[in-house]
């Protein structure tokens, strides 16, 4: 499970990487604030799910927007931690349960398992919604569906 895991979190670096890279490359008034509210809410949660993992109490403001020019750095920092994290795992640890609270407050209990799946399918998710708001305005559009990632970039990566 480690090494699936691992891919997909590379996957997901490299395909957050590619909007960050168009998003950067744009003058800032054509980029709308709401592609920069979601890439911010994508920083913010990988980070607020890598917390909860590992039992630290901080708090982050999920949709607090983050400047264009850190987008890069924050993302290398993410996927060093939970990188690191997965890989320190056990098979045993996948099941172990998390008990933590949503941006409103609400109680939730998720095995590791879980909350590692939803961190990488949730910025999927916000991603289509940034390229949806760029397709007006944006010179061209990355691919970064897995598949074009698995069968054209991985390679070129190692």
């Amino acid at each position: 499970m480690n090494e699936y895991l691992l891919d997909l979190y590379r996957y997901e670096h490299w395909a957050n990487s590619q909007m960050a890279d168009l998003v950067s490359q744009m003058p800032i008034e054509k980029v709308p604030e709401r592609v920069r509210l979601l890439f911010s809410h994508i920083l913010a949660a990988e980070r607020i799910w890598y917390y909860r993992l590992t039992d630290q109490g901080l708090k982050i403001d999920v949709w607090a927007e983050v400047p264009v020019s850190e987008w890069k750095s924050r993302l290398q920092v993410n996927v060093a931690l939970l990188s690191g994290l997965i890989e320190k795992l056990q098979p045993i640890d996948y099941e172990r349960v998390v008990s933590y609270s949503n941006s409103q407050g609400k109680a939730f209990t998720s095995n590791v398992r879980e909350i590692l799946t939803h961190a990488i399918i949730h910025s999927g998710y916000h991603r289509g919604q940034m390229i949806v708001l760029l397709k007006p305005t944006a010179p061209h559009l990355p691919l970064t569906d897995y598949i074009h990632y698995a069968r054209e970039v991985r390679a070129t990566l190692s």
